[in-house]
């Protein structure tokens, strides 16, 4: 029976094999070519509201850019958002934004979203608290993050993946940068933590909660302690990364991006079990991983 440090190692030592070899996301060009950095703040934002690029570029054509969309926040009735509706039609969706996102967009009325329940006016709306878009982008992460999950079908992974497209491609900003993987209200990021340290992706609620405490004790909250451990994964990638005098800017948004996608049994069946049980060598994994995920 492997011990869990060992798994842990395991793990680290697949990370550092992988990262460098599976892309980062990338934005389209129409999203460099906006000159200003309030407009193509507001680009990226509606880019992760669909999670693809060309129906990110028809939102913006269609509502931006930033201060026609804040006058479009600032109005008191629904009709605009009907022509609005007519004029954008059909949107794609990719990775987990899906397509009963739309109406949460700019609202649908028809379906009992107003304006004022939507993805634009929440946006809109928190940013109006600050002096500009890059300053809402400027403070600690945590807030930012808490922030963004208020926006209308705002979930953990869009509110962490905006932020990591932000600090990648608009506002480096070093408050900006997360030290955590936010597992908490996750789903493939939390079941790959849980195939590490507990041995199986899913668990009944009460038996996770027994075992995150038998394992790891119950001095703090669980959900506390759960992220602990994650930022202390987050560190040792970190160091290991440090220790080879490489940077260690974007290791956080790589081990979120591996530990959510390693435990994916859709695509890699018992192959994770496999390797962190060492069943499976680790070039062994790896070559599946990047077949699957790799460039």
């Amino acid at each position: 029976m492997i011990s869990q440090s060992h798994r842990e190692e395991l793990f680290l030592v697949l990370f550092e094999k992988v990262r460098k070899r599976v892309p980062a996301p990338k934005l389209q060009p129409w999203i460099f070519h906006i000159p200003s950095m309030e407009d193509k703040l507001f680009g990226i934002f509606l880019r992760e509201l669909c999670g693809d690029s060309s129906s990110g570029k028809k939102l913006y054509d269609i509502i931006g850019p930033w201060e026609k969309a804040k006058l479009l926040a600032n109005s008191k009735h629904d009709d605009p958002v009907l022509d609005l509706q007519r004029r954008i039609g059909y949107l794609r969706f990719h990775g987990h934004r899906k397509i009963y996102h739309q109406k949460y967009i700019i609202g649908d009325p028809g379906r009992g979203v107003g304006f004022r329940q939507s993805a634009v006016y929440d946006y809109c709306s928190l940013v109006s608290s600050y002096a500009s878009q890059q300053s809402f982008y400027s403070r600690n992460f945590d807030f930012v993050y808490s922030d963004l999950r208020q926006v209308a079908s705002g979930d953990r992974t869009f509110a962490f993946d905006l932020v990591e497209s932000i600090y990648r491609n608009a506002v480096p900003h070093p408050n900006l940068h997360p030290t955590k993987l936010c597992l908490e209200g996750s789903s493939g990021p939390l079941s790959g933590f849980n195939l590490l340290y507990l041995g199986e992706r899913e668990f009944a609620k009460r038996v996770w909660a027994d075992k995150v405490a038998n394992i790891f004790g119950t001095k703090k909250p669980l959900w506390e302690t759960v992220e602990a451990i994650g930022e202390g994964l987050v560190g040792k990638a970190e160091e290991q990364t440090r220790l080879k005098h490489e940077s260690t800017e974007y290791v956080v948004f790589e081990l979120e991006d591996l530990i959510c996608n390693y435990q994916k049994e859709r695509k890699l069946g018992a192959r994770p079990e496999r390797f962190l049980n060492g069943e499976l060598t680790l070039d062994d994994f790896a070559s599946d991983y990047l077949s699957v995920f790799g460039r």
